[in-house]
């Protein structure tokens, strides 16, 4: 269901509404980017990153007694990266394709509360690969730079750029949001009632006019 905004073209309230449109337009497409590129990255520690994966499932200790062959092992590995990356990415993409969707005048609310996710995610990640290149400190960001041979300052510059892109679309789902509630609120039709009320007063202060 499309929406339409009761303003005048030219208006400065009509401006913003349609920059923010815009603005959701092309950073839900950077959404979408981000999405490919955590694809693109978990196709990559599949394929390449098989032996170190195995290595480090046969150091984990329940792992190790249960002596599991290498074949459930790398069955394991498959599941748990594809299972973690499936949620980064389809969150991604649902908020990227609804914020696209809204920007063109769709009615969509559930990407906000997720887009404030994503944000904290990416602030957690920020926080670990930061940590881990100043203070070289055992965290996740250590554990990501060993598995994918991703150096944690671009763990930093890609999170930091998501951190960035995300709370735009935020501030701009927000804008559009009140905006169109403010217009829905302003043309809101009067309840029967109240206008059939309003009438026999229009129609007795005439005639006592009269």
């Amino acid at each position: 269901m499309e929406v339409t905004i009761g303003m005048t073209d030219n208006s400065k309230e009509q401006v913003r509404y349609r920059r923010a449109q815009n603005l959701l337009i092309i950073v839900g497409k950077g959404m979408l980017m981000l999405a490919l590129w955590n694809g693109i990255k978990t196709a990559g520690i599949l394929i390449l990153r098989k032996n170190q994966a195995m290595a480090t499932l046969k150091s984990i200790p329940e792992i190790k007694e249960a002596d599991l062959s290498d074949p459930m092992l790398y069955k394991i590995f498959i599941a748990i990266v594809v299972a973690y990356m499936a949620v980064i990415i389809g969150a991604r993409l649902f908020a990227g394709i609804c914020a696209i969707r809204t920007g063109m005048g769709k009615r969509h609310l559930l990407y906000i509360p997720l887009t404030f996710t994503l944000i904290t995610y990416s602030m957690s990640e920020f926080w670990d690969a930061l940590t881990y290149m100043v203070d070289g400190l055992d965290s996740s960001a250590g554990a990501v730079e060993q598995f994918t041979y991703t150096p944690a300052p671009v763990i930093m510059v890609i999170e930091f750029t998501s951190m960035i892109m995300m709370i735009e679309l935020l501030v701009a789902a927000i804008t559009v949001l009140w905006y169109r509630v403010k217009n829905r609120n302003s043309n809101k039709p009067k309840n029967p009632q109240v206008e059939a009320r309003d009438m026999e007063l229009t129609q007795e202060s005439g005639i006592t006019g009269e």
